[in-house]
């Protein structure tokens, strides 16, 4: 589908440039940005942004009450059997793929591949122990085109409610973090809609701009991207962040739709902002206008309009200091993707607006957010450069930006927070030997290794 000729100009360069004639960074052919299913511009919604979901329980109940076939593949282990199947066949790809199932929320079967690196995800076959463990449910799109694609393109994942404790409880403190990031495995917001643009803007950034690293909403909470701010932050989050090659961190926020709840997501940025420093701390948010490219042309305008004007104004009544205009752009959906698979000059830098304007005719400034010279880092980047190094232990990380960087010594880790400095020479039991050794080749914690970030 191509864009319509009402796109969004702004004096904007959204000139479509195909996917394929970017410089690609993701290793893995088949499911590149220039292949994979669009989900703003190939119709996927219909009349609706929700997906059709499946988890174990709900196919068994349909089965008991013959309302459907229960499929002998997803029942064919019971839960324990399914755990024990993940963690001794394929146990790292698996490990893998349910982390980046827990990063991203709501996934689809190429996008995760993408992440992951694995192309067995494709055919269904590697999700199918996570289904039957009842951490995973398989959703299915919803649309009027009456969808008959390949799997690898009708298929979604997100993960379940339960605990992850079956399999976290038997894994050591390194691919604890590896799988959770040091926090407690949930669902999240659940929009299917919203969540796979997330993840789709999160995998275009990682493959074609030249960026550090990025995150999930898992990992986009404001008590970690502003560590020192006090406020209320509970269940507060944003729906991905991209931290360039300097350490400053970029908050996404996606809107499809405005609501009343949306001026106050924008006071709440607006507070964080206002209690980070960003001589210390890095940080700035960009709320993308995705509404569906088929709305009217006036309710997108309105909408735009909107957006721009309860940012300006969170910005503007925010506490005095710390810049907080110069931190709060917006942006529309199709300035970065004009048309399906396609990018534009615009993405490659993240070209952005601002209210930093000093009239009400030119109130909205252009930003490039990937360019240090419009928006600077902190002079002391010590800590946020570090998250990048740390972001190579994630495996919801797009494995590719994982790569850079050597893997992380967590064993020191702890010994620093333990107030160790001489390590202790540790022996472990080598089951196959029966002998001691100095490694530890079956992941076992060494006695008083902490099972969660907090008892660290």
């Amino acid at each position: 589908m191509n864009a319509p000729t009402t796109a969004a100009r702004d004096g904007v360069d959204d000139t479509p440039i195909p996917f394929t004639e970017l410089p690609s960074l993701c290793p893995t052919a088949e499911v590149t940005a220039a292949r994979r299913l669009d989900p703003y511009w190939h119709g996927l919604w219909g009349g609706g942004s929700q997906a059709s979901w499946l988890n174990r329980s709900l196919l068994e109940r349909l089965g008991t009450d013959r309302v459907s076939r229960v499929p002998d593949a997803d029942t064919s282990r019971t839960r324990d059997q399914a755990i024990t199947e993940i963690l001794t066949r394929r146990r790292s790809a698996r490990l893998t793929a349910l982390a980046a199932v827990g990063m991203w929320r709501t996934v689809t079967a190429e996008q995760l591949a993408a992440i992951t690196g694995l192309r067995t995800i494709l055919d269904g076959r590697e999700m199918r122990p996570a289904f039957q463990a009842e951490l995973v449910e398989r959703g299915t799109l919803m649309t009027e085109l009456g969808w008959r694609g390949p799997p690898r393109t009708a298929q979604l994942y997100r993960p379940v409610g339960a605990g992850l404790d079956p399999i976290t409880d038997t894994l050591g403190y390194t691919d604890w973090v590896a799988v959770t990031g040091g926090y407690p495995w949930t669902r999240g917001h659940q929009q299917d809609r919203h969540n796979l643009l997330a993840t789709e803007i999160g995998l275009r950034v990682a493959e074609h701009c030249d960026v550090g690293a990025v995150l999930g909403e898992s990992l986009s909470r404001h008590d970690l991207l502003s560590p020192g701010f006090t406020a209320d932050t509970a269940n507060r989050c944003a729906d991905l962040t991209i931290i360039r090659p300097d350490g400053l961190r970029i908050a996404v926020e996606i809107t499809g739709s405005i609501n009343r709840e949306f001026a106050h997501k924008a006071d709440r940025w607006a507070q964080l902002l206002a209690g980070t420093d960003p001589d210390a701390t890095g940080l700035a948010v960009v709320f993308v206008d995705a509404a569906p490219p088929d709305r009217d042309d006036k309710v997108a305008t309105d909408m735009w309009s909107t957006i721009r004007a309860q940012v300006a104004r969170a910005a503007h009544h925010a506490p005095a200091g710390h810049r907080v205009a110069e931190r709060m752009a917006a942006a529309r959906w199709q300035w970065w993707f004009p048309a399906s698979r396609h990018g534009s000059p615009a993405f490659r830098t993240l070209r952005c607006v601002r209210p930093t304007g000093t009239t009400t005719g030119d109130r909205w400034q252009p930003v490039h957010l990937l360019d240090p010279a419009d928006l600077p880092a902190p002079a002391d980047t010590t800590g946020d450069a570090a998250a990048i190094a740390n972001s190579a232990a994630l495996l919801g990380v797009p494995h590719w930006l994982r790569d850079r960087h050597p893997p992380v010594d967590f064993d020191q880790v702890l010994l620093r927070r333990a107030g160790i400095t001489t390590p202790p020479k540790l022996r472990y039991l080598d089951p196959a030997t029966m002998r001691r050794t100095h490694t530890d080749p079956i992941g076992n914690r060494p006695p008083g290794r902490p099972r969660r970030a907090t008892e660290a």
